[in-house]
């Protein structure tokens, strides 16, 4: 009767981190040594590298030489 219901917590005997307190830092130990996320960024390096390249190449080669490609192209049709 004259103890209290309800959630009653227990201190750590020899005074350490408390369980959610490990939890979070496996957690975050994991997260930062998982290196999936390093091959997507990689992959879209090299297309926003190779996009850049084709850009350059269209604006190197000026609209008069593909205008003239697709004319060639179109008359041979």
């Amino acid at each position: 009767m004259g103890i209290p219901e309800g959630p009653q917590t227990v201190p750590d005997a020899a005074g350490g981190s408390p369980a959610h307190s490990l939890a979070v830092r496996s957690a975050l130990t994991g997260f930062l040594r998982d290196r999936g996320g390093v091959t997507a960024i990689e992959y879209g390096l090299l297309c926003a590298l190779t996009t850049l390249a084709v850009l350059g190449a269209i604006y190197t080669l000026g609209n008069q030489t593909l205008t003239q490609l697709f004319e060639v192209v179109a008359s041979s049709m």
